[in-house]
């Protein structure tokens, strides 16, 4: 882990009864799924014909059980350094 070792969202999922892995996983992917949802109404209104939507979602490993997930992320909130570079390229494809 690097500077941003620690649990970020895991304390206030337990400090409200969440205590399900699973549970707490569809929570977030469900957030995730709206936010894209908005970002996308947003991105079709005229007014905001210049904005464009970086899907970022699956773009790095999220299982947990992924060998690879240790390669790609620091908790469960930051990616590690090769996870900000390969969202950067996503970023960098679409500019």
């Amino acid at each position: 882990m690097g500077l941003a070792a620690g649990a970020w969202l895991e304390p206030g999922f337990r400090q409200k009864g969440f205590d399900d892995l699973g549970e707490r996983v569809a929570i977030a992917r469900d957030l995730i799924e709206r936010f894209y949802t908005m970002l996308g109404e947003v991105a079709a209104a005229p007014v905001f014909s210049h904005v464009t939507v970086v899907d970022l979602r699956g773009s790095l490993s999220v299982e947990l059980q992924d060998d690879e997930y240790e390669d790609w992320w620091d908790n469960e909130l930051h990616p590690t350094r090769d996870g900000f570079v390969k969202v950067a390229g996503l970023f960098d494809e679409k500019l």
